[in-house]
């Protein structure tokens, strides 16, 4: 038997879902939008900041991932990544004193961060201390054998300073890392 009073609360639920799933429409507006709400949405969240910023940085606009990236650092002062990212935004601001500031912050935090010992490496080079861009590289390598960004810059350091048994020993090892990675000749 069919009792108006047994569908009440069941419709009120429906309804109230449904009022609830309308007010959230606008955060999926775009991916900025989403990650800005999702900031809001969750203030001691430091991962949400470095999603903005990462957002920010494939469009190309720096200072904003950056902003994106301090605020997470706010959230929590050794999240993972947050400060390899401003490292990396400040290079390609080519501001390298701040990049050299935050990637050795983030080793102080992070020693085994592969990405960190490799950016801080560029920055060394593009502050012509090659030297020690050189160590940087070799250190990623030891956090990571198949970091083959770091083999590339070690052959290209070899090559140029003529040294032909690290350059063919880097280059062959970026070769074979590059297969194992594409899966060539398996």
């Amino acid at each position: 038997q069919f009792n108006l009073k047994n569908i009440k609360i069941p419709v009120i639920i429906v309804l109230l879902m449904t009022i609830i799933t309308f007010t959230r429409i606008p955060a999926y507006a775009n991916r900025f939008i989403f990650w800005e709400d999702a900031i809001e949405g969750s203030p001691n969240l430091p991962h949400v900041c470095l999603n903005l910023g990462k957002m920010y940085e494939e469009i190309g606009q720096y200072r904003k991932a950056i902003a994106a990236y301090e605020a997470g650092l706010k959230r929590n002062s050794k999240y993972a990544m947050l400060n390899n990212n401003i490292g990396g935004a400040y290079l390609y601001l080519k501001d390298y004193p701040n990049a050299e500031q935050a990637l050795k912050q983030e080793l102080k935090f992070h020693p085994y961060n592969c990405c960190a010992a490799y950016n801080l490496g560029l920055a060394y080079k593009f502050t012509g201390r090659i030297e020690e861009a050189v160590k940087m590289w070799e250190q990623t390598l030891v956090i990571n054998p198949h970091y083959m960004y770091s083999y590339q810059q070690l052959a290209e350091y070899y090559k140029q300073i003529q040294d032909t048994s690290k350059y063919m020993f880097y280059s062959d090892k970026m070769n074979e890392k590059l297969k194992e990675s594409t899966g060539i000749n398996k």
